[in-house]
């Protein structure tokens, strides 16, 4: 499933994919680990990698009060989570039509 990242406000199917707001991945991303819906396994190879690049996600708020989501610290990065945070968000919402269902 093809995904744009955007700092839109809300998900929304566009030319065959999805554009997605950043704070959605994240945020839906933050939650299922502090519910225990998601958790990390003891020894994943990347674990430790992937905890660093989730405890360095920052929000900064503009002057015109849009929302930023990322990694601020200079030579830190995202990927890991942004990966993990599409891999959730997919696993909760499946495209149907013009509507999105919730799956968990």
């Amino acid at each position: 499933m093809a995904v744009t990242i955007t700092g839109g406000e809300r998900a929304s199917r566009s030319d065959g994919g999805w554009k997605v707001p950043k704070r959605d991945l994240v945020v839906g991303l933050e939650a299922m680990l502090e519910t225990g819906s998601l958790r990390i396994a003891a020894g994943l190879r990347e674990g430790e990698t992937f905890i660093k690049e989730l405890t360095g996600m920052r929000v900064k708020v503009s002057a015109g009060r849009r929302e930023q989501f990322g990694a601020w610290r200079e030579g830190t990065h995202d990927d890991l989570v942004l990966a993990a945070a599409l891999a959730c968000w997919r696993a909760r919402w499946a495209g149907v039509g013009e509507q999105r269902k919730r799956l968990i």
